[in-house]
């Protein structure tokens, strides 16, 4: 099997976890005793501290600098938060 043929069953793999994932995530936030708002702050919280680890385990420091400190796109407010910045229309 080569390489390429590998990283296809390897990518078909994911999305199907990644659905299963998607999917099944519903189930278990029924049976949470919270209210909403408690729920989608630790939700929130997870997903920032999870994108955050990602980009420091990838890219080192380097990469953790440049979500808080990257130069704006061309044509968005140099106002925004860089994570804010696709919202920007």
């Amino acid at each position: 099997m080569s390489p390429a043929d590998r990283e296809h069953r390897l990518g078909i793999a994911l999305i199907v976890a990644a659905a299963i994932a998607w999917s099944s995530a519903p189930f278990f936030t029924r049976l949470l005793h919270y209210d909403s708002w408690t729920i989608l702050f630790w939700r929130g919280l997870f997903g920032g501290g999870s994108i955050a680890l990602f980009l420091f385990l990838t890219r080192g420091w380097r990469g953790a600098r440049d979500l808080v400190t990257r130069k704006p796109m061309p044509g968005s407010s140099p106002g925004f938060p860089p994570s804010m910045r696709p919202l920007n229309l």
